[in-house]
């Protein structure tokens, strides 16, 4: 069982929906902190506020510095668990990472040449959120979702909703178990 905070916005692209995001993070954890502090203290978790705005860092720059720690990956290749472990030694609390391979994010998200508009937002090695603009037209969806290896029938219902037109629209579903390991301290 998975329960995920969701937001789709029209209108906005990768970066609006980033900033609702981590406007969200930073505004409940000082939440947390000035509601819970018997809690947090019980729990012996030193919740600290994050820096806003948080750090954004490219995937391309992330295999560059895990190259540098002599860590072997490519570009194109999805990070592993033993990456990101690597990764958050050098990027302590919260960032994002921005501008994936186009391969490695799902049919859905919106492309910007070989790269995708998305992003995960990582607190140190556990990723938090993911999310990116949206494709909007319909007839480019349905040819990523072939591309995809996907029969564009089984999507039939979504599909039927972009022949009445799309706006421009973008969003990111938030893991809310990892969240709470995050404010709680606890695995």
């Amino acid at each position: 069982e998975f329960v995920s905070v969701d937001v789709e916005a029209a209108f906005a692209d990768e970066e609006d929906v980033m900033n609702v995001c981590e406007r969200m993070v930073v505004k409940v954890i000082e939440d947390v902190r000035a509601k819970h502090p018997k809690e947090l203290l019980f729990l012996k978790h030193n919740l600290v506020a994050p820096s806003y705005p948080f750090p954004r860092i490219t995937y391309a720059e992330v295999v560059q510095e895990l190259k540098e720690q002599g860590f072997p990956i490519e570009m194109s290749e999805d990070l592993t668990d033993y990456a990101l472990r690597r990764l958050a030694r050098k990027h302590p609390g919260f960032y994002f990472i921005v501008d994936w391979p186009l391969n490695l994010k799902p049919f859905y998200i919106e492309r910007k040449d070989v790269l995708s508009r998305s992003f995960d937002l990582q607190y140190e090695h556990l990723e938090l959120a993911s999310g990116g603009m949206r494709v909007s037209d319909g007839e480019e969806l349905k040819r990523r979702i072939t591309e995809a290896g996907l029969n564009p029938e089984d999507f039939s219902t979504h599909l039927k909703c972009f022949e009445w037109g799309m706006p421009p629209h973008s969003g990111w579903g938030l893991g809310l178990d990892r969240f709470m390991m995050v404010l709680t301290g606890k695995k």
